[in-house]
């Protein structure tokens, strides 16, 4: 298989590695019923009966949407609705001696949710991934509408926390149903419905202050409609409480009808996934562990990488957006003297009001196709960074007078909370898709854990920093409320500085060994076309567009050559880099794109007796041998990866450190994994295995259900050209493509994929058949792979039967 066909099918393992497979499928068909076609799902099993109607129903799931929609916007409507009215209400409830002071207390209220749900957040995700997805949705549903209807009949400042409080305790809805979400759909659709989470919770958090704005103090804005004698009259703030309590009743009552997606049954593991594990543990236990998922859900999450560093930057930019929630409405609300804008409680929710209209717009028909081209990293970052000069622009429209206010503010905020938004879903996207489905709950719930504490802090601390800001208004540094916009700046500096987490689309997450992120170095290269014509100098310029991504960068390389004269620029893409063939000091350079790069002198070949060579037909690996024979050092590069193999451990350090000289790198240690390849050695030898790209390739086609077989083809079953009624071209060449990849670590399916193969051009059902025949094989023993005894012979064995 040819540079571009490895480079395709390494990315289509990535891709589908997005979705962790469900294990608990492999159970014993004396459990199973037969759904059809060769596939089993347990009988009584909700989550097997939500696959199956995956598996029937290829389209978007719309009824399941409209579930994660109307749940996470009722969980995210209570959140910031009070943010409008808090001012006023604080100043009603007499706890405030001074104005200045207002800012302060609110901010108490506003951190009392968001501190009860740190609490019990991680809590929650545990709960689901025990009982289910829909018993803690219903629980969390139902402590709104007791809560936030409590929260508006508060009669006094303690009486508010506490409400707060609770409501935020036994509220864990959004970490379960970003697992439902992504669990009711098939991979394709993943984005989607993480998508329509970070939608329904934005525009909660955007209509709810918009409600908290317009049904506020209903007697004084609606007199001719609420007298002031009525429960809204004594309750001024209950109104648009009660709005949001009568929705999530609605709510509640409709999650009759939502199907559970967590599998109930017990893994039954057959006997011979038994063997394959017990081979494994005895090739290494300890790293097959780490490399399958410990037994041990908490300590195994902090060690995801992925995983942590995405929470991270989540838990961050949550501090920031929450500050900024509430530094809007109170420097909307306040006096122009004080740097405010002197709005009305309705201003400020016509505004949120827009702004959560146009989140629809943009979650629904933008964010789709700019994820899709950025990625969630890359359009995270570019968002934190536009989200810069608009707050730094908002303390100076205080000198604006409508219209013209009005129209700027609400450009900014719309832009302001789109760009939020982006954020938002990009760490949903890269949570969810760092971790599998049986942890997905406890990951969400730690996600929330993190968040909410970080939620709890910025209210408060936003509130102390404004009131703060208000009385330095002649300060020389940032007066006023210059100063609060100012370090909601510095909060988002961090977001862009921070690590992206793994999303799970590069294949080099989950790269070992040493990588290359970037530097400058000096070399000496030849032009294929003037390869006698004397050196040529080469100046690699790396990393001049940084992506950091779990603790690596990717690199985009241009590589300049001056030949002749004239000098020249390669862009390296993805694939493999050839650094060409040397013997001794001396490059016999073979072409790369035309071109070469040079990277001899990291090796120090001082001595004649040593040489370097590129073996042929193997792009991007390069041997120093020495001429004797007895020692060997093997260099192989992928994009910005780089493995390291050698006779004697010394001269691989000494390696390193030269690399260290040219580039920046970090060394990831021992190989483990490796597009798609699983590394696992001890003592006695090392094997080498795909299980979990076999795994995600039964999972993606929805046949981790289905019934194994003994051997990958059926020979008493002769395929022709006719075999059957046409079937999807691309699908069929994509799905042979992926098999292909396999039998770098199962030899045994070669002959089977031979004669697929054969049938590129013109796929029939038949040929469709043997295709899955030979995935149901592979269903059989995902483990398996090749074993390089340490003390073995590596001579290759053939054998014909020529009858």
């Amino acid at each position: 298989m040819g540079r571009g066909d490895s480079a395709a099918s390494a990315a289509e393992q990535q891709s589908s590695s997005t979705t962790a497979p469900l294990l608990e499928k492999t159970s014993v068909e004396a459990e199973a019923s037969e759904a059809g076609g060769g596939y089993y799902y347990v009988e009584g099993c909700p989550g097997c009966a939500v696959d199956r109607h995956k598996a029937a129903n290829p389209g978007i799931p719309y009824a399941n949407f409209i579930y994660v929609w109307i749940v996470t916007l009722c969980t995210a409507l209570p959140i910031s609705s009070l943010f409008p009215f808090l001012y006023f209400m604080i100043r009603d409830l007499g706890v405030a001696k001074r104005t200045e002071d207002i800012g302060f207390y609110a901010g108490f209220v506003g951190a009392s949710f968001m501190f009860g749900r740190c609490l019990t957040s991680t809590a929650w995700g545990i709960a689901a991934d025990r009982i289910g997805r829909k018993p803690v949705v219903v629980f969390g549903i139902s402590s709104v509408v007791v809560f936030n209807t409590l929260f508006g009949l508060s009669v006094n400042y303690w009486m508010a926390i506490a409400t707060r409080f609770l409501l935020g305790a036994l509220n864990g809805l959004l970490g379960p149903i970003k697992a439902y979400a992504i669990e009711v759909c098939r991979p394709e659709h993943e984005a989607l419905a993480l998508s329509l989470v970070s939608t329904a919770w934005g525009i909660g958090l955007i209509i709810g202050p918009a409600l908290g704005g317009y049904l506020a103090q209903p007697a004084e804005n609606f007199p001719t409609v609420f007298s002031t004698d009525s429960i809204f009259g004594r309750f001024p703030y209950f109104l648009p409480c009660l709005c949001t309590s009568i929705f999530a009743a609605v709510v509640l009552l409709s999650c009759i009808w939502m199907p559970e997606t967590l599998h109930k049954h017990k893994v039954h593991e057959n006997r011979s996934q038994n063997i394959e594990a017990l081979e494994a543990h005895l090739i290494d236990s300890k790293e097959k562990v780490e490399e399958s998922g410990s037994s041990d859900t908490k300590k195994s999450l902090f060690r995801n990488w992925p995983l942590m560093s995405s929470i991270i930057v989540y838990c961050i930019f949550s501090f920031h957006d929450m500050a900024y929630t509430e530094v809007f409405s109170l420097w909307a609300e306040s006096d122009k003297k004080y740097g405010g804008l002197s709005l009305s409680s309705e201003d400020v929710g016509q505004v949120l009001a827009i702004s959560g209209a146009s989140l629809l717009v943009y979650q629904l028909f933008l964010y789709p196709s700019i994820n899709k081209v950025l990625g969630p990293i890359k359009s995270s970052r570019i968002a934190a960074i536009l989200c810069i000069p608009i707050l730094f622009a908002y303390p100076y429209m205080t000198y604006l007078s409508d219209p013209g206010l009005s129209i700027i503010l609400n450009i900014a905020s719309v832009i302001k909370n789109n760009l939020a938004v982006t954020i938002i879903t990009g760490t949903f996207i890269l949570q969810n898709n760092a971790v599998p489905q049986d942890q997905r709950g406890a990951a969400n719930g730690l996600s929330m854990t993190g968040m909410s504490f970080f939620k709890a802090l910025a209210p408060a601390g936003a509130g102390i920093v404004f009131s703060w800001a208000q009385k330095r208004q002649h300060a020389f540094f940032f007066p006023g409320d210059q100063m609060v916009f100012f370090l909601l700046n510095v909060i988002e500096l961090h977001v862009v500085g921070a690590d992206g987490g793994g999303d799970g689309g590069d294949p080099l997450l989950h790269l070992v060994g040493v990588t290359a992120t970037g530097g400058r170095r000096r070399g000496v290269g030849k032009s294929s076309k003037a390869r006698a014509a004397g050196e040529a100098e080469g100046s690699n310029s790396l990393a001049r567009q940084r992506r950091q991504i779990d603790k690596s960068l990717l690199i985009k390389s241009t590589v300049s050559f001056k030949t002749g004269g004239r000098e020249r620029k390669l862009e390296l893409a993805l694939g493999m880099v050839d650094y060409g063939t040397w013997t001794g000091r001396k490059m016999e350079s073979k072409p790369y794109y035309g071109e070469k790069t040079d990277l001899s002198s990291l090796f120090e070949l001082g001595e004649p007796s040593m040489s370097v060579y590129e073996q042929e037909g193997m792009d991007g690996i390069d041997v120093v041998q020495d001429n004797e024979g007895r020692k060997i050092l093997v260099l192989a590069v992928y994009v910005d990866g780089i493995i390291i193999t050698d006779d004697d451990e010394k001269e691989i350090i000494r390696l390193q450190k030269n690399l260290s000289k040219e580039f920046e790198v970090k060394d990831l240690g021992k190989l483990r994994y490796f597009l798609g390849i699983e590394i696992a050695r001890n003592p006695k030898g090392i094997v080498l295995s795909q299980r979990k790209y076999i795994l995600n390739l039964l999972s993606e086609t929805g046949m981790l259900g289905c019934r194994p077989v003994s051997t990958p083809i059926d020979l008493n079953h002769k395929l022709c050209a006719e075999s059957g009624n046409p079937v999807n071209k691309e699908r069929y060449q994509r799905l042979v493509g992926r098999l292909i990849y396999l039998c770098y670590t199962r030899p045994n399916i070669s002959y089977a994929m031979s004669v697929v193969s054969r049938y590129m051009h013109d796929p029939r059902s038949g040929h469709l058949d043997a295709v899955y025949r030979i995935i149901r094989y592979l269903k059989n023993s995902p483990g398996k792979g090749l074993l390089f005894k340490s003390h073995g012979h590596l001579n290759v064995e053939g054998y014909c039967d020529a009858d």
